[in-house]
């Protein structure tokens, strides 16, 4: 039996008429289905077990294009888990030119993920 650390996304609704648990890239994310009609995200369930960071040698193999900044091959965007760390790192810590870019390169790659303007 899989092992999952559960990442609260949203908060619980009221109105629930059950869970349904989907699968969205390399995580499963449980949605509440709501009783007057539609779903909303309530967690990401990660697998325990697996490792999420990159060592050297994987990063040193992804090729450019897999960076939102390729020059610096900064904020790796091979996974949606990591584009979702990118958008994070960059609102604290980049710049706003980096912050543009990450977003940007976001949006293209994965238009499922919502990126703040």
């Amino acid at each position: 039996m899989k092992r999952f650390r559960v990442e609260k996304v949203g908060a619980e609704p009221r109105r629930v008429r059950g869970y349904r648990t989907l699968r969205e890239g390399s995580h499963d994310v449980r949605v509440a289905l709501l009783r007057g009609g539609g779903t909303r995200a309530v967690s990401v369930l990660h697998p325990i077990g697996e490792n999420p960071r990159l060592t050297y040698a994987e990063r040193s193999q992804l090729p450019a294009s897999a960076f939102a900044i390729p020059e610096r091959r900064a904020y790796p965007l091979d996974t949606a888990a990591r584009a979702r760390d990118a958008l994070s790192r960059v609102d604290r810590f980049g710049t706003a030119s980096d912050r543009r870019r990450v977003r940007s390169a976001v949006r293209r790659r994965y238009p499922a993920i919502r990126t703040s303007a």
